[in-house]
């Protein structure tokens, strides 16, 4: 094989390595500068009438409530706590 075919292999590996490097940190970034749109906002109401929100929709798995809480702001990069309250509203 000659010097420069291999040269030529080696150097187009590495444009494709750096390519992918660069695509994968693109959408990572794009990723996570994301803010919760609207229609993914809900609210979980508590016996005392206080409402929390809630990042998507609340579920019930067996017996409790399980929703993403939203600390921060909403249009600032908020951080979310994955939060399960018994459904009955007693303590276990």
């Amino acid at each position: 094989m000659r010097r420069d075919v291999i040269f030529a292999s080696a150097f187009a590996r590495r444009v494709a390595r750096w390519t992918v490097l660069v695509l994968l940190v693109a959408v990572s970034t794009h990723v996570g500068a994301q803010t919760p749109g609207a229609d993914s906002l809900y609210r979980v109401f508590l016996r005392t009438g206080e409402g929390l929100p809630s990042y998507g929709e609340p579920a019930v798995v067996g017996g409790r409530v399980v929703f993403n809480l939203i600390v921060g702001s909403p249009t600032d990069s908020p951080q979310l706590q994955l939060v399960n309250l018994n459904l009955a509203g007693e303590p276990q």
